[in-house]
């Protein structure tokens, strides 16, 4: 299959059609060596029976044009929408394994009476059908009763056979039979141009395979032309930015000269580009790693196939056979040692290479399929179009919510903080810092560029002048509102890519805007720790601060409150619907207010107001569409934001008088209770939920109650017996109480063994491991000590993830350590992945004793303590605000 995919003549094809693809022993999809010019598609598989049949779609085909339907494990449907002179027409391709009395054919003549036919609706079916008849195998031929079947569907929906009578198309040495066929409607009939046995093409199968081609015209994709920025010429790019830039004054400027003094900067950056910076090249598809002894064997084997075909001779099918297994032995052993070599030219780039390697290696589970959006349904609603698409992915975007305000027209607000202008060498720091190759907004302007081009002087006085202005008269230009949304699709084995709800909408803002962005937000996350104005247990997004501190204050209080005599501290985790999305500017603002940062509040209602958009998905890219609420997701200044935010509801479900405290990460908001009793603490949590169910009035957000957490508690040591009692909230939904719940990426169990914590991270390091075994072995590969680096940045973060949580080994009991050769005790399931390790990378059963010195790789043991160690450590340098400080 590998061979036959990367036949030059067969890329050609518009669409090739696979039945019985080879399956991949390690993930849930086939061979793909043409994913640079054909698009894979696969059918999922389901209950651990996979896919018979798989399509490869030719990416010059605009992919806006053709939708993919799996109706079944064994059965396809290719969508494809093309214009014949002025008229729209629609093909469908039905892609069939028939597996003889399954319902394959049942399912055909169900989706074909669906689909009909008519002059502009037809239909191409082919596939291997495995029955027999004389229409399609000549005279002689037994007739079964599928065969039969088969062509009263074919005339039930004016089908015509194209297949040639008698050819051909499943060859196993004597025996021979024709079962490859294929229909074409009445009407796309007279359009066929060939149809033909493609003898010329080496497959290593025992079925032929066939050529067809049929006049239409595919629409072609013609995909954005890209800037080559890596090859920019920086001195050419320089003199002309020097040449024609000319810094405003923007000392007392109107928001309309702001407006035409960014238009007009922007306008000269691209004019600069567009000299200096060439487009990219992208190079036509060749295989390196195909050699000419490859070819050679290739060739030889399509003789012999040939030979044999025309002569039937025994001798030359055995001829064959040796030539076939020999030419099987060098494509793979050329494709492995190819892949090696990108392996060690990666590693040869340094760090950054290795993360790449690490990352692929990580990520390439369904990494083929990613390059498509399939058909969209939300109850009896469908889209196929980009347009049905994104306006199906648009409806995802909130509305403006409705919250009680009443509280806001009478407020008085306290002093507000001073800030100082923004310096030059701040914009120049901050330009510096950000990631060179993160993807660019609108403008396409990546990072990169600005890294070459803020230190000449007029940039920089530009951008000085810009954003001061910004700040100072609260205005945002347009350029910085519009941005792109990218929907990504959220992780999970069990997500269904059909639904909106399972993609992730990421804003790609415009590099110059989110620059301003980045410097608000320092400013204001220092005034916020320097001055206190944050509680003190909302941490996440706060500089010097991990989810280790967070389960810390967690793990503390339920201890302290044991301690205390309280033989119960239950937990109520909430869950914020569409947090972001969902937040009322004018609730933003106020809260900004009572936090003494009015300073920023015009700036920042301009940033959040007249923003637009455009949906980005593989086929194609949206209009513009109006975002009028919400924070959008993607800016450096959206957490420090929604910190404000919800800071009152961590306030206010605060109740230390009755022993009832709260905990938030960004929008991870988390609820406590001490008490003597399940009963007791139930009560508590309900008076809290009913509080943040008033904070959600005023902040017009939604709680999804579904989601809610809820476990119990109770100290091991009290003697009373845990109840698991439920809770009902407020509007009657009643929550089960669980054994073991997931906070900040731990989980924390009722007895607080941390048994689940540890099965899960040890799982978790499994997969990445077995993952990164197709980057070495003992004897190719990444370098020994480069796959050290990689194995303590990736592997060993995972499994001590929270370890200063859970790595107590003064109360651990001896079934959850064991001895090490040293005496030491040590954690039983932790400390079995670096023996995985060692045996994946060096092989055999070597000991970790003896492996970790040579590969200079400090020893799970030292290691976990060592990072417990660090913990309080990190924790102790931070100042009394809890703040590390940095000036700007």
């Amino acid at each position: 299959m590998t061979t036959f995919l990367r036949d030059p003549t067969v890329l050609q094809a518009s669409v090739i059609a696979i039945k019985e693809p080879w399956r991949n022993e390690y993930d849930d999809t086939t061979r793909q060596p043409a994913r640079l010019t054909h698009q894979l598609l696969h059918p999922k598989a389901v209950d651990g029976e996979r896919a018979r049949v798989a399509l490869y779609v030719n990416k010059k085909i605009d992919p806006a044009k053709w939708t993919h339907t799996a109706i079944s494990l064994d059965y396809q449907i290719l969508h494809l929408r093309h214009l014949r002179g002025e008229q729209s027409h629609d093909l469908y391709i039905h892609n069939i394994y028939n597996e003889p009395k399954s319902p394959t054919f049942d399912l055909l003549d169900r989706e074909l009476a669906r689909l009909g036919h008519s002059q502009t609706i037809e239909h191409l079916v082919l596939g291997d059908m495995n029955v027999h008849h004389p229409a399609w195998g000549g005279p002689g031929t037994k007739i079964d009763n599928e065969g039969s079947e088969l062509l009263e569907i074919a005339d039930r929906h004016e089908l015509e056979l194209a297949t040639e009578e008698g050819i051909i198309t499943w060859e196993r040495g004597q025996s021979q039979s024709t079962i490859d066929l294929t229909f074409l409607s009445a009407s796309l009939f007279h359009r066929l141009i060939l149809i033909e046995r493609a003898d010329t093409v080496q497959h290593d199968s025992d079925h032929w395979p066939i050529r067809t081609q049929i006049d239409i015209q595919t629409p072609v994709n013609n995909p954005p032309r890209r800037k080559d920025w890596k090859a920019t010429d920086v001195k050419v790019l320089t003199k002309i930015l020097e040449r024609d830039l000319v810094a405003p004054n923007l000392a007392n400027a109107s928001k309309s000269m702001i407006e035409l003094s960014t238009v007009a900067f922007t306008s000269t950056i691209r004019h600069a580009i567009e000299k200096a910076v060439p487009w990219a090249q992208p190079s036509a598809w060749s295989n390196p790693d195909f050699t000419p002894e490859c070819k050679e064997a290739v060739k030889l084997c399509r003789r012999l196939r040939r030979l044999h075909s025309n002569t039937h001779n025994p001798w030359v099918w055995r001829a064959y056979l040796r030539a076939r297994n020999r030419k099987k032995r060098l494509v793979s052993k050329s494709l492995k040692l190819g892949h090696r070599r990108r392996v060690q030219q990666a590693t040869e780039k340094g760090p950054q290479g290795l993360w790449r390697l690490a990352k692929w290696a990580r990520t390439r589970r369904g990494l083929y399929e990613s390059g498509i959006t399939p058909t969209l349904k939300v109850g009896e609603r469908t889209a196929e179009s980009v347009d049905e698409k994104t306006a199906l992915l648009s409806e995802s975007f909130p509305k403006i919510p409705e919250a009680d305000l009443s509280d806001i027209d009478d407020a008085v607000y306290p002093e507000q903080l001073p800030f100082p202008e923004i310096p030059r060498h701040e914009i120049e720091r901050v330009i510096r810092s950000t990631p060179p190759d993160k993807a660019p907004g609108e403008d396409t302007i990546p990072n990169s560029l600005w890294h070459k081009i803020v230190g000449i002087p007029v940039v920089l006085d530009t951008l000085y002048e810009i954003y001061n202005a910004c700040i100072r008269t609260g205005y945002n230009p347009s350029h910085f509102q519009r941005s792109i949304t990218v929907v990504l699709r959220k992780g999970g084995k069990d997500r269904d890519y059909r639904t909106p709800k399972a993609y992730r909408p990421v804003a790609l803002l415009n590099t110059l805007g989110k620059f301003l962005e980045a410097i608000v937000a320092r400013r204001i996350s220092y005034a916020m720790e320097a001055e206190g104005l944050l509680p003190k247990s909302h941490l996440g997004g706060r500089k010097g601060i991990s989810t280790d501190h967070a389960i810390q204050i967690i793990l503390d209080r339920i201890r302290c409150a044991w301690g205390d005599g309280f033989e119960v501290v239950s937990m109520l985790l909430l869950d914020v619907s569409g947090a972001y999305d969902n937040a009322h500017h004018a609730r933003l603002l106020h809260n900004m207010r009572k936090r003494r940062l009015g300073h920023f509040v015009p700036w920042v209602e301009a940033f959040l107001t007249g923003r637009s958009t455009r949906i980005k998905i593989p086929e194609g890219i949206s209009g513009v569409i109006p975002t009028p609420t919400g924070i959008p997701q993607g800016s450096p200044i959206s957490p420090i934001l929604y910190l404000i935010y919800n800071s009152d509801l961590i306030e206010d479900c605060a109740d230390e008088s009755n022993h009832v405290s709260t905990s938030g990460w960004v929008d991870d908001v988390g609820m406590m209770a001490a008490g003597h009793s399940e009963n007791e603490t139930i009560e508590k949590l309900q008076r809290a939920s009913a509080t943040a169910d008033q904070w959600a009035l005023r902040h017009a957000s939604v709680f999804d109650k579904k989601k809610y957490q809820l476990i119990h508690f109770v100290n091991p040591r009290s003697g009373l017996t845990p109840n698991s009692q439920s809770i009902t909230l407020q509007d009657g939904t009643q929550k089960e109480a669980s054994k073991a719940v997931k906070y900040l990426g731990i989980w924390l169990d009722s007895e607080l063994t941390f048994d689940t914590h540890r099965d899960e991270v040890v799982a978790k390091a499994g997969t990445s491991l077995e993952a990164l075994r197709g980057l070495a072995g003992s004897t190719w590969g990444v370098a020994l000590g480069s796959m050290r680096r990689i194995y303590q940045a990736i592997i060993i973060p995972q499994m001590l993830y929270g370890a200063a949580a859970w790595y107590q080994p003064g109360i651990m009991t001896k079934t959850q350590t064991h001895q090490d050769h040293t005496g030491i005790r040590k954690d039983s399931k932790t400390s079995s992945v670096p023996d995985q390790w060692c045996v994946s990378y060096h092989g055999g059963g070597s000991a970790q004793r003896r492996i970790t010195p040579s590969s200079d790789s400090l020893p799970i043991g030292p290691a976990r303590q060592g990072y417990c160690h660090s913990d309080p450590y990190r924790a102790s340098t931070r100042d009394s605000q809890g703040y590390a400080h940095s000036s700007y």
